[in-house]
């Protein structure tokens, strides 16, 4: 099938954590790296499952260390200070000041928080190659794609896995519709109605990841500005805050 897609000369390393103690693991966390993002997902009380973007090179390297060392990596890439731009700072203490006086109301007040101190890893941690794909098909005469078969994003946002469980959802009500009707519901015309929703969905999403992925890659000052701006509002505006996460995990 003819798509759209490119590679954005990254590999995302991808493990299995276990924490120094147990604690309510509720909270995904996610910094961006000056080689890209790294992000820890909660499985459980003391699991977490890694993914973390960065050159091949270095992939491969983190891939190679023992275990206790790559622990080192991934808990110090959390910690670790990077210099910083004295306007970018200033610029973001601004904002943060400016919110409290427009929106008090509705400004964060939950306690900081940190991430989790990572203890061990379980197995070896694995990398593949990051890049966007799209296909113009998602359809042919009784077959359909799902998931990463058509659509192949960034792990920024989180979103890869949800585009797939949508994917299912738009193609059940596909055939039930078709069944209730008295349809073929593998012939291709009822078919090309999951496609047409599903890329309605899908495209947005695969362009805005997309976006983010080159706005948190760029150095160029006024696009550091701009993400300042933009990730301190998220921060700070606990409405905006929860309505993004709803989106994000339906």
């Amino acid at each position: 099938m003819e798509r759209v897609k490119w590679e954005y000369e990254q590999s995302a390393v991808v493990a299995t954590l276990k924490s120094s103690e147990a604690t309510n693991n509720i909270v995904a966390w996610q910094r961006f790296l000056p080689s890209g993002p790294i992000a820890l997902l909660p499985l459980d009380n003391n699991t977490c499952s890694l993914v973390w973007s960065t050159s091949h090179d270095h992939a491969e390297k983190l891939c190679k260390l023992p275990p206790q060392d790559f622990v080192y990596e991934v808990n110090n890439a959390f910690w670790q200070e990077y210099p910083q731009s004295n306007s970018i700072e200033t610029l973001k203490e601004l904002t943060q000041n400016f919110l409290d006086i427009l929106s008090p109301e509705h400004s964060s007040t939950s306690a900081m928080q940190y991430p989790p101190t990572i203890n061990s890893v379980e197995g070896a941690p694995l990398k593949f190659p990051l890049g966007l794909s799209h296909s113009n098909q998602y359809v042919r005469s009784r077959v359909a794609f799902i998931g990463d078969a058509v659509h192949r994003i960034h792990p920024l946002a989180g979103q890869g896995v949800n585009l797939g469980f949508r994917d299912v959802q738009g193609l059940l009500k596909v055939i039930e519709n078709a069944k209730y009707n008295g349809q073929d519901a593998g012939s291709l015309s009822v078919l090309l109605g999951y496609e047409s929703s599903r890329q309605l969905g899908n495209l947005p999403i695969v362009m805005a990841v997309d976006v983010l992925k080159r706005l948190y890659s760029s150095d160029f000052e006024p696009l550091v500005a701009l993400r300042t701006i933009g990730s301190t509002i998220f921060n700070k505006l606990d409405p905006i805050k929860r309505r993004v996460i709803e989106q994000a995990g339906l």
